[in-house]
């Protein structure tokens, strides 16, 4: 079926490709991509688990790389970083296939002159959003600096930053965004898609060794939320994959908070968070701040505004049908 070109295209945003969604068999894409995820997920972690295990020391992965306060040592993190470099690849490969050879259509959440500027732009942004939220809870007291992280070990700590925010932020997309919610939005339409996706993605990160409940639902809200809208905005997965990216880099590799609840993490500012967990988030970290959870649910909602007015928010692919029948 062919649908007339998106009003988005002539704007100045980002260009974002007319919405089509004529692909087929989205059952099998959908679990497909499930299994895709893990697959990537598993090539992330085969290079530090086997120089663990070659090392007899199996259970001291999380202190190798930095997820347990302690400095990270810089083979292991280097090697974490060859297995989120494979881990990516794989994820993005299988895509590829999947949406080509079983949806039988050629991809558009990865394709698009701007690739490149989106990805950029939402590392930038995903940044700054969680810079707003420390400066803000700086403020009210709940954050603060005690030096700068210097020497020898912060170069692995940042590699174990840009790890975390690069893995997540290209497999987690590609499963919740790239599958998941462009597969129930054809079925159900963008709003009953957007709240399953951001519930999904919140509770699956209740999982991490200091998550919370709360934690989770903080996650839904703010980042199910974003990250959505970033989809819809542009129909495509860069924007998305970018600010989820910038989002952990940000947490871990500059400001020192946990990230999602996975462990403690040294950044480029040595700090200290102190105050209730409604306000620093706790073990959960950052994200699960009532701060940031405003901050970023409010972005959040300002990018689905903009997505509607741009015609990109779509009712069910049948319902959409039957509205275009004379």
């Amino acid at each position: 079926m062919n649908y007339p070109p998106s009003p988005y295209a002539s704007s100045v945003a980002p260009l974002a490709p007319a919405v089509h969604r004529n692909d087929k068999r989205r059952g099998w894409q959908l679990c497909l991509g499930t299994v895709l995820f893990f697959v990537s997920q598993a090539f992330m972690v085969i290079p530090v688990a086997v120089y663990a295990i070659a090392t007899g020391k199996p259970d001291d992965i999380a202190d190798m790389i930095g997820f347990s306060g302690r400095t990270p040592e810089l083979l292991p993190t280097v090697l974490l970083c060859v297995g989120v470099a494979c881990g990516i690849a794989v994820s993005m490969l299988g895509y590829m296939l999947i949406v080509s050879k079983v949806g039988g259509t050629p991809g558009n959440g990865l394709k698009g002159k701007r690739k490149f500027l989106e990805f950029i732009l939402g590392v930038a942004s995903g940044v700054v959003l969680i810079a707003l939220a420390v400066v803000v809870i700086w403020v009210l007291g709940g954050y603060s600096v005690t030096g700068i992280h210097t020497g020898p070990t912060l170069l692995p700590a940042l590699l174990t930053a840009a790890a975390i925010g690069l893995g997540p932020g290209f497999m987690e997309e590609v499963l919740f965004r790239g599958f998941g919610l462009r597969i129930l939005d054809a079925w159900w339409g963008w709003l009953p898609a957007l709240l399953v996706t951001s519930l999904v993605f919140g509770l699956v990160h209740i999982t991490n060794p200091e998550a919370s409940l709360f934690g989770a639902v903080a996650i839904a809200l703010e980042a199910g939320v974003l990250l959505g809208a970033a989809y819809f905005l542009t129909r495509r997965l860069w924007l998305a994959i970018g600010i989820h990216t910038g989002w952990n880099f940000a947490q871990a590799g500059i400001f020192s908070s946990d990230v999602s609840g996975t462990g403690d993490t040294a950044g480029l500012l040595v700090a200290t968070w102190h105050g209730p967990a409604w306000l620093t988030g706790g073990d959960m970290g950052v994200e699960a701040s009532v701060i940031t959870i405003v901050i970023a649910l409010s972005a959040g909602v300002l990018m689905l505004v903009l997505a509607y007015t741009h015609g990109m928010l779509k009712p069910s692919v049948k319902r959409e049908q039957r509205m275009l029948q004379p």
